[in-house]
Formats: C-alpha cells, sequence, structure tokens
C-alpha cells in the first residue's frame, strides 16, 4: 500500500467502480459512482486524512492485487483505506476473472 492523494484515489475508484475490472465493461454510471465516492469521503469530514491504495492513476491505472488468488482464480482488486485521527475506513472493489 502507497499513500497517495485525493485526485488519484477520486480518478481510481471512478474506474473501479464503473468498469468490470476483467474484461473493461461498463458497471454502472460515472454519475453513481461519483455520488458514492462522495458519500464515502463525507463520512470523514474535511479533517487531516490520510489516503492509502495498491494502485496509482497516472496515464492509466495500474496496480498490485492484494487479494490471495485461488487455484484458477485470479483476482482484481483496488481502493482506498482512509486513515484520519479518529477513524479508518477502507473501500475496497474486487472483481474475479
Amino acid at each position: 500500500m502507497k499513500e497517495t492523494d485525493q485526485h488519484g484515489v477520486n480518478k481510481l475508484l471512478d474506474y473501479a467502480l464503473t468498469k468490470q475490472m476483467v474484461h473493461d465493461l461498463d458497471m454502472m454510471s460515472s454519475g453513481e459512482a461519483k455520488a458514492l465516492i462522495n458519500k464515502f469521503f463525507n463520512l470523514f469530514g474535511a479533517a487531516n486524512k490520510r489516503l492509502f491504495t495498491n494502485a496509482k492513476y497516472d496515464n492509466g491505472l495500474s496496480w498490485s492485487s492484494i487479494m490471495k488468488e485461488t487455484p484458477g482464480v485470479i483476482y482484481f482488486d483496488t481502493g482506498v483505506v482512509v486513515v484520519t485521527r479518529n477513524l479508518i475506513g477502507i473501500l475496497w472493489i474486487a472483481d474475479k476473472g
């Protein structure tokens, strides 16, 4: 897990919620994803928060799955861990290949 910023996490979560990660198929609208992302981050207020993820979104998305593979099954997963002084939250999305 690497620390990241809000902008990168928003792009990452928008992709992970709107696309099936294995086949890049549409899952939900970007508007629905943004609403879900905003609801999640509103739980933490505007206070100082640290964001961690297993991915980065520069010119494209790349990540290292943290879920353990089982024989014949590959998992694609990404998300964010939010840490504040008083709260910890996790929004994690997984897709089975």
